[in-house]
């Protein structure tokens, strides 16, 4: 059977002969072909890096709250109360990512489409989904956070802590949500360089401070030794908790100006 190979952009290609009929064939194969596609993979990386070191921010700014908290409430049991929150609030904020995600592939495909309209269509449709859905089940830990919190723990000091934090979650779920889809469809439009300088400025410049001012943590310094927080003088979990919630309407804020705004459909990848 003969069989002639050619190289393509796409991989390799081959034709073949059965029964007198010529028949064509391609395989794909991993790996530039050509200066072009070199440059592509750079430009491609090149949006890919902001979005890492985005994600790394968000993350270890995240694990600097989990720390504050557990110096907080070191000896107290606060820090249970603090996860069984978190716990119960993803069953809100898990949708919210998921209709953020598909805010990221509809902008990318609009865009590459050449129509920003659509885009912007889509991401505002899936904005009132995500901040819909999100201010429902708010709603409902507003209205049943002792009940929701016993589904997880019937421990006492659970059961006084963590419903008030519930309840205070739920008032900002709209935001949140709405924070979440519009920072998906802007790391998707390929405007990962804004998302970036959002997320990283409002986590190191708002978020973390706030947190220290209004939750009164102590942070220990080893040997024994504590720098005192000289804002509040008695520790609690529920400022903290109000620290990151404020938090998150002003990032909402944020998000939102930048899509307004529009930058983020004249971004070139």
């Amino acid at each position: 059977m003969p069989f002639e190979w050619t190289r393509q952009r796409t991989g390799l290609s081959g034709s073949y002969n059965t029964e007198g009929k010529t028949r064509e064939a391609v395989w794909m194969v991993n790996g530039a072909t050509s200066i072009e596609d070199v440059e592509n993979d750079i430009r491609v990386g090149g949006a890919g890096v902001p979005n890492l070191i985005e994600t790394t921010g968000m993350w270890v700014g995240n694990f600097l709250i989990l720390m504050m908290a557990k110096w907080l409430a070191e000896g107290s049991g606060l820090i249970g109360s603090h996860i069984i929150t978190i716990r119960l609030e993803a069953f809100s904020f898990l949708p919210g990512f998921a209709i953020g995600t598909a805010a990221a592939t509809l902008a990318g495909q609009y865009l590459g489409a050449g129509s920003p309209e659509m885009a912007r269509r889509a991401i505002t449709l899936c904005s009132i989904a995500g901040a819909g859905l999100m201010a429902i089940v708010g709603a409902v830990f507003v209205v049943f956070p002792v009940e929701l919190v016993r589904l997880v723990s019937d421990q006492p000091e659970h059961l006084a802590v963590a419903p008030h934090l519930l309840r205070m979650c739920g008032a900002v779920q709209a935001p949140f949500g709405l924070t979440l889809v519009v920072r998906g469809a802007l790391r998707g439009a390929g405007d990962t360089t804004a998302a970036m300088i959002i997320t990283w400025a409002m986590t190191y410049l708002v978020r973390l401070p706030l947190v220290y001012v209004l939750s009164g943590v102590d942070i220990p310094l080893g040997d024994g030794r504590v720098f005192e927080n000289p804002f509040v003088h008695t520790p609690t979990l529920t400022g903290l908790w109000f620290a990151m919630l404020a938090e998150l309407v002003l990032r909402c804020v944020v998000f939102y100006a930048r899509f307004a705004q529009g930058g983020w459909a004249r971004v070139r990848v």
